[in-house]
């Protein structure tokens, strides 16, 4: 199973502006370009330990064959099915009718399902031969991500940029790689969206 990005978010969860406010920056001497960099990766971080798209973006699922009944998608929050790709019996690549699987993404972590009465079709005995692309993500704006991911992404952006070396006083390990033991209320913003099951 692969779980590739297609299309990256076309924003961030944070404006400069609001990043500046929260972290009581300098506006004439905090360069953008740093900031921006800091607050993309501290984005990623965020994804990769809540198994969350923050913003609208495009994924891909790949699979060897279907699974017997329901297949677990892997990115939260769904927004919808692009297309669902496979290659046949002969080695044919197909897609399947929009009338031949149903999205669940009310029930975590988000599943397709084959629609009612029927079952996922035999494919080709190779590699990937599976193919899901849909997106996700609390939507095209940061307004949309919940307040807490967008503490955390701040705070994380504004350790970082106080500290280049990557660590606190007092702590030890990277600032993006975790929060010091000194700022539980910090790292435990994410806790509520954490939901990675592979």
């Amino acid at each position: 199973m692969t779980l590739r990005l297609i299309t990256p978010p076309a924003a961030e969860p944070l404006s400069l502006t609001e990043l500046r406010t929260y972290a009581r920056l300098d506006t004439d001497n905090s360069p953008d370009a740093l900031l921006t960099m800091l607050l993309t990766a501290a984005r990623t971080v965020a994804e990769n330990r809540t198994g969350r798209a923050l913003i609208t973006q495009t994924w891909e699922l790949v699979l060897d064959k279907f699974p017997a009944a329901e297949l677990e998608l892997g990115m939260l929050p769904l927004q919808s099915i692009t297309s669902v790709k496979y290659y046949d019996g002969a080695g044919v690549l197909q897609t399947l009718v929009g009338t031949a699987y149903a999205l669940d993404a009310d029930t975590l972590p988000g599943w397709l399902l084959p629609a009612y009465n029927t079952t996922w079709p035999d494919t080709y005995a190779i590699a990937n031969a599976v193919i899901i692309r849909f997106v996700a993500g609390y939507g095209a704006a940061g307004s949309f991500v919940p307040a807490e991911l967008r503490m955390w992404i701040a705070a994380q952006v504004a350790a970082a940029y106080n500290n280049p070396d990557g660590t606190l006083p007092g702590s030890s390990g990277g600032l993006l790689s975790g929060m010091p033991a000194a700022l539980p209320f910090i790292d435990g913003l994410l806790d509520a969206y954490r939901i990675r099951f592979f």
